[in-house]
C-alpha cells in the first residue's frame, strides 16, 4: 500500500470484508447519485475488502456524514441510505475527528469529485465504475 492512499486511515471506517487480499477504498459523499449508482456496483464485490470514506465535500453532506457515522452501524445505515433512500437518522453525537481527517487526506491527494476509487497499489479514478471494471482494477492492483 502507498504511504499517501486513503487506505492508510481506514480503521474506524465502514467496510466490506472479503476474503481475497485485494482492498480498495471509496470517497463518497452522501448527496451524490453518481455515488449511490456506483454503490450498486460495489456490494455486489463478493470477495474484495472495501473501505468506505464519507466525504463531505458539499453543502448538506456535512450533517448526513456526521449521522452516519455516529450510527451505532456505520455500514448499514450507509447502505440503507445509498442504496435504500433511508434518510440517516442524527439523534446520536460522537467523536467526529475521523471526517475532519478524512476531508483533509482527500484535498491532499487532490479528490475533488466523489465517488472517486483508490485501489491498494494507489491508482485513483474517479467516477463511478460498472462492476467487471471494478473487479480488473482489483486485480491489477495486486
Amino acid at each position: 500500500m502507498q504511504s499517501n492512499s486513503i487506505l492508510a486511515i481506514r480503521p474506524g471506517n465502514q467496510e466490506r470484508e472479503g476474503q481475497r487480499q485485494e482492498k480498495a477504498g471509496g470517497v463518497h459523499r452522501s448527496n451524490c447519485q453518481y455515488c449511490k449508482k456506483l454503490e450498486k456496483e460495489m456490494v455486489n464485490l463478493t470477495d474484495a475488502t472495501v473501505y468506505i470514506f464519507v466525504f463531505p465535500i458539499l453543502p448538506g453532506s456535512e450533517e448526513k456524514a456526521k449521522a452516519i457515522w455516529c450510527s451505532s452501524d456505520r455500514l448499514k445505515t450507509w447502505e440503507d441510505h445509498m442504496l435504500y433512500g433511508v434518510e440517516p437518522k442524527s439523534a446520536n453525537t460522537c467523536d467526529t475527528t475521523a471526517l475532519t481527517k478524512i476531508s483533509k487526506h482527500a484535498e491532499k491527494l487532490r479528490i475533488s469529485v466523489t465517488p472517486t476509487l483508490i485501489f491498494e497499489d494507489g491508482v485513483i479514478k474517479p467516477g463511478t465504475l460498472k462492476l467487471d471494471q471494478l473487479e480488473e482494477h482489483l486485480t491489477a492492483s495486486r
